[in-house]
């Protein structure tokens, strides 16, 4: 094995789509979930390997390695060896299996030296780009770290530091959202009513702000308040951008119902994983019950 590397799925605490917009996010990695390159290097054309339970994956990954391959000037001849991809990332969860595949992609190319390792993230977000419309880079650093990041679209980023562990989990709510119809519809409120769109980031931005206090508080009772505020002014923003409906709203208020003190889409919305916050650690009938997944 010539070389191994993981990229993680993400979760957003709060900033999701404002982001677009200048407003920072809060990202850490969710390293339950990943995708891993082992690479084998040999003169024989590229040959794919895929575990069989994400065979999806492979029509990705040749989706977008063309438009890889121009990027850094490459021909889909110059790939060699054999490269088995252990994707282990549930596909339109909002958990960022896009991302985690342009990171381990432009990884694997700077591994066969053809990017400097600086400009993973820059291009990385390019493919994304071409994937959802318009990529802020949030999710590419949440595949690419090892721990929570303050991030703006601009790249500026900071390592959060948290002063007390918060009793959070995840959970799938069963229904799918699509990121790009999301982008679209959160775009077109801006656009039809700038004054409603806009106070919508602003909720956002404070949840943020509140959310950042929070952890960074010394007093865990008023942190996990602080915090609880934040993750319903967030969920709020998804709210009023129309982005919870079905069963990703019948997750969230069973959730809810069973103790949970605050609840929010983590990603783009419409479906996917849903944050929860608990004031004690959930017993393991309710964690089996609403399939939750610790933070």
């Amino acid at each position: 094995m010539d070389y191994e590397k993981k990229s993680y799925a993400k979760w957003i605490l709060a900033g999701e789509h404002s982001v677009l917009r200048g407003s920072p996010a809060l990202v850490f990695p969710f390293k339950k979930y990943f995708i891993q390159f082992n690479y084998t290097k040999n003169s024989s054309e590229l040959r794919i390997e895929v575990n069989s339970s994400q065979e999806a994956m492979e029509l990705f990954f040749w989706g977008i390695v063309e438009k890889a391959l121009h990027l850094v000037d490459k021909k889909r001849s110059d790939l060699t060896g054999c490269l088995k991809i252990n994707s282990q990332i549930p596909i339109g969860g909002g958990l960022g299996s896009s991302s985690a595949l342009c990171v381990a992609l432009m990884s694997w190319f700077e591994h066969l030296g053809w990017l400097e390792e600086n400009n993973i993230f820059s291009y990385s977000r390019e493919i994304e780009n071409i994937i959802h419309g318009e990529s802020s880079g949030v999710d590419i650093v949440g595949a690419m770290s090892e721990k929570g990041h303050k991030f703006y679209k601009s790249g500026e980023m900071s390592e959060l530091n948290i002063s007390w562990q918060p009793n959070w989990y995840i959970s799938d709510c069963g229904q799918k959202g699509a990121t790009a119809s999301c982008i679209t519809k959160v775009k077109s409120i801006l656009q039809k009513t700038p004054d409603i769109g806009e106070k919508i980031d602003r909720l956002m931005q404070s949840a943020v702000d509140l959310a950042l206090e929070s952890l960074s508080e010394k007093n865990k009772n008023l942190g996990i308040n602080q915090l609880a505020r934040a993750i319903d002014m967030a969920s709020g923003a998804f709210s009023q951008w129309g982005l919870v409906h079905g069963s990703l709203k019948h997750h969230m208020h069973e959730l809810t119902k069973n103790g949970a003190i605050a609840v929010k889409p983590t990603g783009s919305g419409g479906g996917g994983y849903v944050l929860s916050l608990w004031t004690n650690p959930p017993g393991p009938i309710i964690c089996e019950t609403l399939g939750l997944i610790q933070l």
